[in-house]
């Protein structure tokens, strides 16, 4: 049995974590499960010249010591499987204790089998930080002490049944029930889905089609706050012309619910789009619509594209989004940069990646986002780069704002002996927000670490970065200066 105390969430939300562990652990096939865990350490030391970045002028040099324990645990068994990662980060500050402080991230889901393939039950959970108000002092990771972070913390139970028609079609009902809860309040938010889907089988291998239906209704905390609903009804069909290129289409009905004053648009009506799949080799392919939903016309594209030293990738998507669902999507424990061969960790801190610049302000509002990302990587061997592009745009639907965030990262990593690599990295991204704020914030970083494997358990790292903020609003810039060293152990 896995016990973990989480402070700083209420009891409520502890007793709701403690069900999930103990529902998973509880099954007749975790007994029987191939358990494979791997605990680990971080210890740290780290000099800020500036830690809770004021502006220029007003800065606060701090010593910050982390011990930072961890573990990653996944079991599988033919009835059950499980994947968990979680971190207690432990914040101790030399000059001022108050600010001691314990953060926690958490990424678990896992999979029951109730009825051979029949009935299942998915669940998940996780915990971690994310940026209040993209107006206040933007912090990269918890070290800073600026009170524009808050704890959130995720789970979802979501049951299903599945079924197989022979060769002809399968079917999926699912429903799920999930939360996300705010350390600050006033966000917290549960929801009710309800998802049906019909596609065709092998028999259709020429013409596939599917019919989907999925319907939220997202309950929000808060006398006077209305409800949102999502509803859509969706059809889709391809046709593969040859092993190399298809077609497709989709098309549908959507019934949304929520205030829409502000976007003086319907969020409701009938959709379609039409595209194609090319993939002219193994390592390369292109998927290409174009349609029409109540918000105007909609784009998409994916291309991936890979050869043996090189990797490429864009996309661009257009959604009706909220906060709550990117807050599913993101991701805790993420390979930032796969130049450095360390999963998990960013590139320069060598600590789990937690916030994120373009994270949207905290908000209760739908909004559309439209978003453009490209990556490229590089390997010729010694050395390896990578460099990432996105350009994001946030369109409110009950208020009149406009938010829009732009900006690239690149990094390099070279290898300066079978077990020391030096890694560089470099990013600039700005953030426009629209009127009634009519403010712009850029912000540059760069960073220069050493990381020498001493044994195949442990790593020590020295890192040094440089964070800049400048804003149109007057005295709201900052520097900051670092230093890091680092323990990562393994057990």
């Amino acid at each position: 049995m896995l016990v973990l105390t989480v402070w700083s969430v209420d009891s409520l939300m502890q007793r709701r974590l403690s069900l999930f562990c103990m529902a998973m652990l509880a099954t007749p096939a975790a007994h029987a499960m191939d358990w494979n865990v791997k605990p680990s350490l971080n210890l740290s030391e780290t000099y800020s010249d500036n830690i809770t970045l004021a502006p220029r002028g007003k800065e606060q040099s701090e010593f910050v010591t982390q011990i930072n324990p961890g573990v990653s645990l996944t079991g599988d068994a033919p009835r059950l499987k499980l994947n968990l990662n979680y971190r207690m980060q432990n914040l101790f500050y030399a000059k001022d204790s108050s600010r001691n402080n314990i953060r926690h991230q958490l990424s678990a889901n896992g999979t029951a089998t109730l009825i051979e393939d029949t009935f299942f039950v998915d669940a998940s959970s996780s915990i971690g930080q994310r940026l209040i108000s993209g107006t206040g002092p933007v912090p990269l990771d918890n070290v800073s002490v600026t009170g524009n972070t808050t704890d959130v913390i995720t789970y979802r139970v979501s049951p299903y049944l599945r079924h197989n028609f022979g060769s002809a079609a399968s079917t999926e009902v699912r429903y799920s029930y999930d939360a996300v809860n705010y350390q600050i309040g006033g966000f917290n938010s549960t929801s009710n889905t309800i998802s049906a889907s019909l596609k065709s089988g092998p028999s259709f291998d020429q013409i596939p089609w599917g019919l989907n239906y999925r319907q939220q209704k997202i309950g929000s905390e808060g006398a006077g706050r209305p409800d949102v609903k999502f509803e859509m009804l969706t059809g889709n069909v391809s046709y593969i012309l040859s092993r190399k290129f298809s077609l497709i289409a989709q098309g549908g009905y959507e019934q949304n619910s929520y205030a829409f004053a502000a976007s003086g648009q319907r969020p409701s009506g009938s959709f379609w789009s039409a595209g194609a799949n090319w993939a002219p080799t193994s390592r390369t392919s292109l998927q290409a619509t174009y349609g029409k939903r109540f918000f105007g016309t909609t784009y998409s594209f994916n291309l991936n594209h890979s050869t043996r030293r090189t990797n490429w990738q864009a996309s661009y998507t257009q959604n009706v989004m909220t906060v709550r669902q990117l807050e599913f999507e993101r991701q805790l424990f993420v390979i930032v940069n796969p130049a450095t061969g360390n999963p998990f960790v960013d590139p320069v801190t060598g600590f789990p990646v937690l916030l994120a610049l373009n994270t949207p302000t905290l908000t209760n509002d739908v909004f559309i986002i439209k978003r453009l990302q490209a990556a490229v990587g590089y390997n010729p061997g010694r050395n390896s780069f990578t460099l990432t592009f996105f350009d994001q745009r946030l369109e409110f639907q009950n208020n009149p704002r406009i938010d829009e965030s732009y900006g690239g990262q690149g990094s390099w990593s070279l290898r300066l002996a079978p077990n020391t690599q030096a890694i560089t990295t470099a990013g600039w991204q700005r953030t426009d927000f629209g009127a009634p704020l009519n403010r712009q914030n850029t912000f540059w970083n760069m960073g220069v670490g050493l990381s020498r494997n001493i044994n195949p358990h442990l790593t020590g790292r020295v890192d040094y970065r440089y964070f800049t903020s400048a804003s149109s609003v007057a005295g709201a810039g900052f520097d900051e200066n670092r230093i890091i060293a680092s323990l990562n152990m393994t057990f």
